[in-house]
């Protein structure tokens, strides 16, 4: 399904046997709700530069690759997925600077890759909560530049590292519970003006 417009609704889709199973190409307000993804697809969605675009409700069984954010886009609101990512896929990418994005009570598996990958991207203003997070590598990682988010409340569990931020200010890490961690529960490395209180961390290396 290509969607290059505004206030569209793509739910309750059964996908399979597809290589990019939902694009979206810089529209407004579109919603992807409720939809099944089998193992057999690659890209489940791509967004590519939307405004405002909801994801919510939607189901990856094993899927190839992970749910790819690019274009630059503003707004997005991302809450109650489950996805279930095979082999080293991550199961959300940020590929492109990202202004505004909550990533809001999702169920993220991987058995080797990252929960949300923002490593090449710039996130500001962004708000990551209710998570759960059972990854084979980092939970959660960010890119040097990015400032002004919140990540709270999430459980991060049996992963390689929990949070990383590798740069950026202004951030609260807060009422997290980090737990069987193989390395750091929470790394921070040049980061500045930020709060990280009220978490629990345990069973870290």
């Amino acid at each position: 399904v290509y969607v290059d417009g505004n206030y569209n609704r793509v739910g309750n889709n059964e996908f399979y046997f597809s290589d990019e199973a939902i694009v979206t190409n810089g529209g407004t307000n579109n919603r992807i709700v409720d939809n099944f993804f089998l193992s057999s697809t690659q890209y489940p969605i791509v967004i590519d530069g939307d405004y405002g675009t909801l994801i919510s409700g939607n189901v990856t069984d094993a899927a190839g690759r992970p749910l790819v954010f690019k274009g630059t886009p503003t707004d997005l609101i991302v809450v109650g997925n489950r996805l279930d990512m095979s082999g080293s896929n991550n199961c959300i990418t940020i590929e492109t600077d990202c202004d505004g994005l909550s990533i809001v009570g999702n169920r993220l598996s991987s058995s080797t890759g990252l929960g949300i990958d923002a490593t090449t991207a710039a996130l500001t203003d962004f708000h990551f909560s209710s998570n759960a997070i059972h990854v084979g590598a980092e939970g959660i990682k960010l890119h040097a530049s990015s400032a002004d988010g919140v990540i709270g409340d999430n459980h991060l569990y049996d992963c390689w590292y929990g949070i990383v931020l590798l740069g950026g200010s202004g951030f609260l890490i807060a009422g997290n519970l980090i737990d069987e961690i193989e390395r750091h529960g929470i790394q921070l490395t040049g980061v500045s003006d930020s709060e990280i209180s009220g978490n629990h961390v345990g069973r870290c290396s």
